[in-house]
C-alpha cells in the first residue's frame, strides 16, 4: 500500500509546482461593439454576411469551409456565437494543415457579420535526410546498446502534406543501413463531391539484420543478428475513408504481408511459436475496420476534448492456428481543463487478440508504439489481452513567441510552450500459463513527473523522471513531429 501512496505523492505534486504561466493567446477576436450585443441581446441571431479567408496560397478554399459548421449566408445564435467560432478554429487547425489560425469578426450592420479567418500554412513539402533508430525506442539505444551508431538506419524522406492543396498526402521513404526500407504511401481525405469519403493506398518493402524473436521471463527482448538480412516483408495497404461529420472517422482496411525469414528463427533454439505456421515464408491478409471520434482544442497535445479509437481486425484466413486471429484494439482519451493554467487528463486502452494460442507475433503488448506504462520503457510485455490507464495533471508555466529575424511567410515566430506534469499509470497483461513472464498476469503500476516542450507544428519534447513497481527509476526522452 505504500506504493500506491507514493503514487498519489507524485500525482499531486503539481499542486506545489511554479506559477510562472501566462495566460494563452486568443485565436479569436471579437469587437467591443459585438461582444456588447452578446451581453444584452444573447437570444438573438446574427447574419454571416461574407466569410473571408486570408494566407491559403496552396489549400483551396473548400478544405477550410469544409471544417465550418456554419458559413456564408447562415444565420449565427449570439449565445454560442464566441464557441461557435472557436470550434471552427480547432477543426481548421486540426487538419495540420496550418501552423497559426486566428479567427476575427467585424460587424458589417447591427444584425450582420464578416468573418475573417487569418492562416499562416505549413511547410508542406518536405524533402530532408532521415535517421532513424532500429530499436524500440531512444531510451533503449541509449542506454541499452550504448548510443550505438551502427544501429542507425538513415536515408532519405520526402513528404508532401497537401500536395494539390485539397489536404492529400503523399510520402516516399528510402532508408539504408542496419536496415533497408522503401515505401510509397498516397491519401486523399475527399473524392466525392459531399467531401464525405476518401482512399489511401500504400506499398512497403524493408529488410532487416536484426530480428527480435522473444521475450525473456525478466520482460527483456532476445535478438537474433546476421551480417546478411535475416528477413524480408513486402506490404500492400489500401483504405477506404469515410468521414461525414465533424468528428467521426470510418476507415475499411485490407492489407496484405508477404514474409519471408531465415529458416533458423523456428529453431528450438529461438522461437518455434514465432509464426505457429510451420514455415518462414507465407503470405498473411488482414482486414480491418476503425472508428475514431476526434473533438479536442488541439489534436497533437489536448488539453480540452475527447478522443476515441476502436478498430476490429482479422488477420489471416482461418480462425485458429498460424497467424490467424481476431482482434480488437481500443482507446479512449479524455482531457479537461481546470482553469486556463491547469487541465487533466485520463486515458484507457485495450488489445485483445483471439482464440488466446496465438504466435509470438501477435502477442507483442507493452512496451510497442504508444502502448507502454511509463517508467517501463526498457522492459516488453507480450499478452493476448491487455488494458491500460493513465493519469495525468499538468500546468502551463510559458507560452512565448520568438520573432524570427528573417522575415518569411512561413515561420514569421517561433512559439514555445512549457508543461510540468505529474502522472500515474495502470495496466494489466494477460498471457497464457505457459508464455507467462515476471510482470505478466499480475497488476502494474508507474509514476512519475516530467516537462512537455511545445513547438513549431506542435513538436515535443517530453521529459520524464519515472518510477516503477521494481523499483526502478530513470530519466526518460520522448520526442514527438508532425512536419
Amino acid at each position: 500500500m505504500y506504493k500506491f501512496g507514493f503514487l498519489l505523492l507524485i500525482f499531486l505534486l503539481n499542486g506545489i509546482m511554479s506559477s510562472m504561466a501566462q495566460s494563452e493567446k486568443k485565436h479569436v477576436v471579437l469587437p467591443q461593439e459585438l461582444m456588447d450585443i452578446m451581453q444584452n441581446d444573447s437570444s438573438g441571431k446574427l447574419y454571416i454576411f461574407s466569410v473571408l479567408i486570408e494566407g491559403n496560397r496552396r489549400t483551396k478554399e473548400r478544405i477550410i469551409l469544409r471544417e465550418m459548421a456554419y458559413k456564408q449566408g447562415d444565420s449565427i445564435p449570439v449565445s454560442h456565437l464566441y464557441e461557435i467560432l472557436e470550434e471552427a478554429r480547432s477543426l481548421i487547425y486540426n487538419t495540420n494543415l496550418f501552423s497559426l489560425v486566428e479567427v476575427r469578426v467585424e460587424m458589417n450592420s447591427a444584425f450582420a457579420i464578416n468573418i475573417h479567418i487569418k492562416l499562416i500554412e505549413r511547410i508542406y513539402l518536405v524533402p530532408s535526410p532521415e535517421f532513424t533508430l532500429s530499436d524500440r525506442n531512444f531510451n533503449e539505444w541509449w542506454k541499452t546498446y550504448n548510443a550505438d551508431l551502427d544501429r542507425i538506419t538513415y536515408g532519405v524522406k520526402i513528404r508532401h502534406s497537401n500536395l494539390t492543396g485539397n489536404a492529400d498526402r503523399i510520402s516516399l521513404f528510402a532508408m539504408n543501413g542496419f536496415s533497408r526500407l522503401l515505401s510509397l504511401q498516397y491519401t486523399t481525405p475527399y473524392v466525392n463531391k459531399e467531401m464525405t469519403k476518401g482512399i489511401s493506398a500504400g506499398i512497403t518493402y524493408t529488410r532487416q539484420r536484426e530480428l527480435i524473436y522473444k521475450t525473456t521471463f525478466e520482460n527483456k527482448l532476445l535478438t537474433y543478428r546476421k551480417e546478411n538480412y535475416i528477413n524480408e516483408n513486402f506490404f500492400i495497404q489500401m483504405s477506404y475513408l469515410i468521414r461525414k461529420g465533424f468528428y467521426t472517422k470510418q476507415n475499411l482496411q485490407f492489407n496484405l504481408t508477404i514474409f519471408q525469414v531465415d529458416d533458423s528463427i523456428l529453431d528450438a533454439r529461438y522461437n518455434p511459436d514465432y509464426f505457429l505456421t510451420g514455415t518462414t515464408n507465407f503470405i498473411m491478409p488482414e482486414i480491418s475496420y476503425t472508428h475514431q471520434y476526434i473533438k479536442t482544442d488541439n489534436v497533437n497535445y489536448p488539453r480540452a476534448g475527447r478522443l476515441l479509437n476502436l478498430r476490429l481486425a482479422k488477420r489471416g484466413i482461418g480462425w485458429s492456428g498460424d497467424m490467424n486471429a481476431l482482434m480488437l484494439d481500443a482507446s479512449y482519451k479524455w482531457y479537461r481543463p481546470i482553469n486556463k493554467h491547469w487541465f487533466y487528463s485520463w486515458q484507457m486502452a485495450t488489445k485483445i487478440r483471439m482464440p488466446f494460442k496465438q504466435p509470438y507475433l501477435n502477442r507483442l503488448a507493452f512496451g510497442y508504439a504508444d502502448y507502454y506504462l511509463r517508467g517501463l520503457e526498457f522492459r516488453v510485455i507480450d499478452a493476448v489481452a491487455s488494458g491500460i490507464q493513465k493519469f495525468t495533471l499538468t500546468r502551463g508555466i510559458m507560452d512565448r513567441r520568438i520573432k524570427i529575424p528573417l522575415r518569411n511567410r512561413y515561420i514569421p515566430f517561433l512559439p514555445v510552450k512549457l508543461y510540468l506534469k505529474s502522472y500515474a499509470d495502470v495496466g494489466y497483461a494477460y498471457d497464457r500459463p505457459e508464455n507467462r513472464t515476471r510482470l505478466s498476469n499480475k497488476l502494474l503500476y508507474t509514476g512519475g513527473v516530467g516537462l512537455d516542450v511545445l513547438t513549431l507544428y506542435d513538436i515535443q519534447a517530453s521529459f520524464e523522471y519515472s518510477l516503477n513497481q521494481l523499483n526502478e527509476k530513470g530519466l526518460f526522452l520522448r520526442v514527438r513531429g508532425f512536419l
